[in-house]
């Protein structure tokens, strides 16, 4: 009985053409269906679709590199599949990440997400370009000599640059400091009016409602915004900030005073604007987004 492979010797002819797989099919009496199921002795079998250039210990090899090289832990698979293409020119699907990293017991930590009340926000807290929306918050930090201690924090919505002060003070003074610092940086002065166009958003603490506070910001020309009370996603980016500020730092690290805990906190501010990478963004830093709308700027003018 003929086979397949009868099939194929006969196909070719002596000067090199093709006779019909119809026709010799027939005449042996083999069907085509038969013959194209086949496959040559020897073959192998190999994964469906197109050959990947990296195979999955590859890339497993080269994600836990990306993992142990980034300042920061926790990181995700979309973070880690930008730092592939990025530092290691390994340019491979989001989904064949997550897929890698979940096999391999790698992915983040889950956070739960915040229950609305019926007072939240509507709008949206990301704004179309920097220096339109900015954020405020604060969080308490515990030295061995120094006791308990402030971080106070001023945030861009927008490329999320932040600014800090560390404290041993907790006062309406030391909240200013950050925005005062960020208004220095970004507008390149501090004086009445400078920030007309600007909002800043923040909770009901008492250093943020204080008549101090809030007329410092009318002096400046920043709008107030205070969130909804219970509704921490109006503060949310700021809120964030803190969140990571704790995870990436706070909690961590045991500090001896609050020189220590100032200097580790603003190595790390310096170390976000050069290297947290944001998705929305395409995958910059907040110091690149920075640098490219300066750039835009310089050429329109």
């Amino acid at each position: 009985m003929a086979t397949a492979a009868d099939v194929r010797e006969l196909l070719m002819r002596e000067d090199g053409s093709r006779r019909p797989v119809k026709l010799v099919c027939a005449t042996l009496g083999v069907a085509k269906s038969s013959f194209y199921r086949s496959k040559e002795s020897g073959e192998k079998k190999g994964k469906r679709g197109s050959k990947t250039e990296f195979s999955d210990e590859e890339v497993l090899g080269a994600i836990k590199e990306v993992l142990g090289e980034t300042p920061f832990w926790g990181e995700g698979h979309r973070k880690v599949w930008a730092r592939l293409r990025k530092w290691k020119n390994i340019f491979v699907s989001q989904k064949r990440v997550l897929r890698i990293m979940r096999k391999n017991g790698l992915l983040a930590p889950f956070r739960k997400r915040h229950v609305h009340s019926d007072g939240k926000h509507d709008g949206t807290i990301i704004p179309k370009s920097v220096n339109e929306l900015w954020g405020a918050d604060a969080a308490r930090l515990w030295t061995e000599e120094d006791g308990c201690c402030w971080a106070f924090v001023c945030i861009d919505h927008y490329n999320l640059e932040p600014f800090v002060r560390v404290s041993k003070s907790g006062t309406k003074f030391e909240a200013l400091d950050p925005v005062l610092k960020a208004v220095k940086e970004r507008f390149g002065r501090v004086e009445k009016g400078v920030c007309r166009g600007l909002t800043l958003r923040h909770d009901h603490g008492s250093q943020y409602i204080s008549k101090y506070f809030q007329s410092e910001l009318r002096w400046l020309g920043i709008r107030s915004s205070p969130a909804y009370v219970g509704e921490p996603e109006g503060n949310g980016v700021a809120e964030w900030f803190i969140r990571t500020l704790k995870e990436q730092v706070i909690w961590p690290n045991r500090f001896k005073n609050v020189a220590q805990a100032a200097d580790a906190i603003e190595a790390f501010v310096q170390e976000f604007k050069r290297s947290w990478i944001i998705a929305r963004l395409r995958y910059r830093t907040p110091l690149e987004v920075l640098q490219e709308l300066s750039s835009d700027r310089e050429v329109a003018d």
